[in-house]
């Protein structure tokens, strides 16, 4: 087990990078003067060893693994939609934890999205600049990991504000007793949700419209520092 990483709080700046990172790759990071790198891997390379790995590989270029996410357990419609693999989701996702609170990573990602991530064609912004865009009327599909989710319905009905949020507390209160866990030095610290759906939520008080997935959702991040959460 390696001690949990010190970060000082405070928002940080950095690079996510690839972890299997070439000489230049590090040094390109480097020489941006960057202290810290955020990562990403799928279910075949989740565990304990190749987190602590990648830990030493870069603290050896003098870089902090600030974050290390597992697609495979990120935007999860199983989660969400309460399908019949969420509790085996769960259950990875869990062994997610345990294994960065061994490798002493402080921080992880969760997304609370059903069907993956939508854009339509780049539009111009300000000052001719091009950028990512979303326009509901030209939408066709999501993508998430290598699946595609397509209108007009991506799972065949909709889904109520109601049904993602129990769905919601289902899988968060399953997942904090571990990220609490004293024998693991991963204690979650906060969570932000941002809330989606075609309503006003009650939690945050802001509107997210989104007719494409026909379901409300909420992207959550978990972090890990001192405290767990009350």
């Amino acid at each position: 087990m390696s001690p949990l990483m010190h970060i000082e709080p405070g928002i940080k700046i950095a690079m996510q990078a690839s972890p299997e990172p070439t000489e230049d790759d590090l040094a390109f990071i480097q020489q941006m003067g960057l202290e810290y790198v955020v990562l990403w891997t799928g279910a075949d390379k989740a565990s304990y060893e190749y987190y602590a790995s990648r830990r030493a590989l870069f603290e050896q270029a003098g870089l902090k693994v600030y974050g290390f996410g597992n697609r495979d357990v990120h935007n999860q419609d199983a989660i969400v939609l309460g399908l019949a693999n969420r509790d085996a989701k769960i259950e990875e996702y869990k062994a997610h934890l345990r294994n960065l609170g061994k490798a002493g990573i402080p921080y992880t990602t969760y997304a609370h999205m059903a069907n993956g991530i939508w854009s339509t064609e780049p539009e111009l912004t300000r000052g001719g600049a091009v950028a990512r865009a979303f326009d509901v009327e030209k939408a066709e599909q999501g993508h998430w990991n290598g699946v595609h989710y397509h209108m007009p319905l991506s799972h065949g009905r909709a889904y109520t504000e109601d049904e993602i949020w129990a769905n919601y507390e289902y899988f968060i209160k399953r997942v904090v007793p571990v990220a609490a866990t004293p024998m693991i030095p991963h204690y979650l610290n906060w969570v932000v949700c941002r809330a989606a759906s075609s309503a006003v939520s009650k939690a945050t008080g802001a509107l997210w419209r989104s007719p494409i997935a026909q379901t409300s959702a909420s992207a959550c991040a978990l972090v890990v520092g001192s405290k767990a959460v009350t």
